[in-house]
């Protein structure tokens, strides 16, 4: 049975699967139009802050959300050491806009999931 513990799991595989993408010399775009990259930030963010509001309550969910801003912030200065990566106060508004965005949603989904599932 799906419980709240395996979004705890998910968010975690998320975390580690983003900060590897955001680490990764540059790759060709999956899709290509003007600032598809902002997209993608702000969708994964949005994506990480989401399962945190969603799988934690309280506090607990605020630090995790507040941890995955500081991870957008910590990956961004640690880009411009990897080839074909730079430094983009873009990409980390993107990130922040998505986290904010993710938070809000996942506050609104949280009541109803910890119901459904069970804490």
């Amino acid at each position: 049975m799906f419980r709240i513990s395996s979004l705890r799991v998910l968010w975690g595989l998320s975390v580690v699967l983003v900060a590897v993408l955001s680490l990764l010399p540059k790759a060709a775009p999956v899709v290509d139009f003007p600032q598809s990259d902002k997209v993608a930030h702000c969708l994964a963010y949005a994506w990480l802050a989401c399962l945190a509001a969603s799988a934690w309550s309280g506090r607990a969910a605020s630090v995790r959300v507040w941890a995955v801003l500081a991870l957008g912030i910590g990956l961004e200065f640690a880009q411009t050491f990897v080839p074909g990566r730079f430094f983009s106060l873009l990409d980390m508004g993107a990130n922040a806009l998505g986290v904010v965005l993710g938070w809000w949603l996942g506050m609104r989904m949280a009541d109803r999931l910890h119901r459904l599932l069970g804490r």
